[in-house]
C-alpha cells in the first residue's frame, strides 16, 4: 500500500471514529433531544447525499464532488450535535470557528463570508425566540467575525510569502547571462538540425493542423529567434472535456468529425497571430506570437467559446443536447520556462488543474 493511500485511509478512520464517538455521546443526552430538529437534519442530509450519489453530475470533477460531500456533511453533523446536546453550553463553537477560519483561508474572503453567515444561522436557530437572543446573536457574530478576520490574515500572509518567492524566482531568472542563452540557443539549434527533414510541414491528416513533429520543429525555430531578440510567445495546451464519454455515446466516426471541425475552428481563430498543431488524441497545441499576457488570455478565452459552439453548427448533431467544452492551459516562453518541453509540461499541468475545477476554462 502506498504512503498516500495509507494516509488517506488513516484520515478516513480518524474521521469515522470521531463521528461515531460524537454520535455515541449525543445518545447519552437523548432526553434533551429536539426530535423534530433531529428529524429535519436527517432529511436534509439524505436529500443532500442523494443529489451526489443518485445523480451523475458530469460537470463536477470527482475531487470537487468529494469535497462538497464532505463539507456539507461536516456542517450537517455539527448541526445534528447541536440539536441533540442543546444550547446549554457552547462546546460546538470551536468547530464552527475552525470551519469559518479554514474556509476563509483556503477559498478566499467571499466564501469565508458565506461560511460565517451560514454557521451563524445554523447555531442560532433554537434561540431566536429566547429573551437572550440579541446578546447571543452579538456573541456569535463577534466570534465568527473574528474567525473570518483570522482566516483572511492567514490568506494575506500566504499571498505575501508566495509573492516574495515568485519575485525572488523571477529575479534569479533575469540574471541569466548571455552566455547561457547562447548555450541554450546552440542546443536547440542542434536538436532542430538533427530532426528528419519535413517536406512542407506535412499537416495532421484529420485536423489539417501541423503534425506533432512539424509543430515542434517550427516552435523550436521560433524559440531560438525569441531568445536571440529578447522576445516572448505564449503556448496553449487544449484538451476536450469528457471526450471519451462523447465517443462512447456518439461513436468514434462522429468523434473524428468533431476533432476535424475543432481543428478547422482553431486554425481560423489563430490566423496570422500564430500557428497550431495536433498534440495527439483529443489534445491540441497553439502558439500565439506578438501578444502580451492580457491579449493572450483574451484570445485563449475567445478560442474556448468558439470551440464550445462547434457542436451547434454540425448538422449531424441537430436537435441533440451536446455539451462540448475544452480546458486550456497557458504558459509564456521564456518567462515560465526557456525549454520547450518543460513549457509544454507546465501548460499541461495548468490545463489539468482547470479540468479538476470542472473544465471549460482557461488556466494560466
Amino acid at each position: 500500500m502506498s504512503k498516500k493511500n495509507r494516509k488517506s485511509k488513516l484520515h478516513m478512520a480518524a474521521g469515522g471514529l470521531t463521528a461515531l464517538t460524537s454520535a455515541f455521546l449525543s445518545l447519552t443526552s437523548f432526553h434533551r433531544w429536539d426530535h423534530g430538529g433531529v428529524l429535519w437534519v436527517l432529511m436534509v442530509a439524505a436529500a443532500y447525499n442523494a443529489l451526489f450519489l443518485c445523480f451523475q453530475l458530469t460537470n463536477i470533477s470527482n475531487r470537487k464532488k468529494n469535497q462538497m460531500i464532505f463539507s456539507g456533511n461536516f456542517l450537517l453533523f455539527n448541526l445534528f450535535l447541536i440539536y441533540t446536546d442543546g444550547f446549554s453550553n457552547n462546546a460546538y463553537l470551536p468547530v464552527f470557528v475552525f470551519t469559518v477560519t479554514m474556509v476563509a483561508a483556503y477559498y478566499g474572503a467571499g466564501w469565508g463570508l458565506l461560511a460565517m453567515f451560514l454557521c451563524s444561522f445554523l447555531s442560532l436557530q433554537k434561540v431566536l425566540n429566547s429573551e437572550i437572543a440579541w446578546s447571543f446573536l452579538k456573541l456569535h457574530i463577534g466570534i465568527y467575525g473574528g474567525a473570518f478576520f483570522i482566516g483572511n490574515i492567514i490568506t494575506y500572509c500566504w499571498t505575501i510569502k508566495k509573492r516574495k518567492k515568485q519575485q525572488k524566482f523571477n529575479a534569479s531568472g533575469t540574471e541569466t547571462t548571455l552566455r547561457q542563452y547562447e548555450s541554450i540557443s546552440k542546443s536547440m539549434k542542434a536538436v532542430i538540425e538533427s530532426m528528419p527533414p519535413i517536406k512542407n510541414e506535412i499537416p495532421d491528416g484529420l485536423t489539417g493542423l501541423l503534425s506533432y513533429s512539424a509543430f515542434y520543429k517550427r516552435t523550436g525555430e521560433l524559440a531560438q529567434k525569441c531568445l536571440q531578440n529578447n522576445e516572448s510567445f505564449f503556448l496553449l495546451m487544449i484538451d476536450i472535456d469528457h471526450f471519451r464519454w462523447f465517443n462512447q455515446k456518439y461513436g468514434y466516426p462522429m468523434g473524428d468529425r468533431i476533432l476535424a471541425e475543432i481543428g478547422r475552428t482553431i486554425k481560423m481563430a489563430v490566423g496570422d497571430q500564430g500557428f497550431a498543431g495536433r498534440h495527439g488524441g483529443e489534445e491540441f497545441i497553439v502558439i500565439l506570437k506578438d501578444v502580451d499576457y492580457e491579449k493572450a488570455g483574451t484570445l485563449a478565452d475567445q478560442l474556448r467559446v468558439k470551440i464550445k459552439g462547434v457542436a451547434e453548427v454540425m448538422e449531424e448533431l441537430d436537435n441533440q443536447d451536446v455539451k462540448l467544452s475544452v480546458s486550456i492551459g497557458m504558459a509564456c516562453f521564456p518567462d515560465v520556462s526557456n525549454d520547450i518541453h518543460s513549457l509544454v509540461s507546465i501548460a499541461e499541468l495548468r490545463m489539468n488543474k482547470g479540468k479538476e475545477l470542472g473544465g471549460d476554462r482557461v488556466t494560466a
